[in-house]
């Protein structure tokens, strides 16, 4: 958790960079669920390819009921143009 008494700039930042590691362990997960630890990096794209395909395919409607349920992190790379 952030302290409250840090500036507003600073807090932004702390929860950027908590949103990042959970981004980074989700896919470092996914690496080694998928058998290949060490190929983090194309994970990474296989999800984000994944993503904005799932996204170009949905309805408007479908992916907003589909992005409520995902993590903040996710969200963002769903989004993502």
């Amino acid at each position: 958790m952030v302290p409250f008494f840090f500036s507003a700039s600073i807090r932004c930042f702390l929860y950027f960079v908590q949103y990042a590691q959970k981004g980074n362990q989700f896919v470092k997960k996914r690496a080694q669920e998928l058998g290949h630890p060490d190929e983090v990096g194309r994970t990474g794209i296989l999800l984000r390819a994944l993503l904005h395909t799932l996204r170009d395919r949905i309805s408007i409607s479908e992916s907003l009921h589909f992005i409520a349920q995902l993590p903040e992190d996710l969200k963002k790379m769903f989004q993502a143009a």
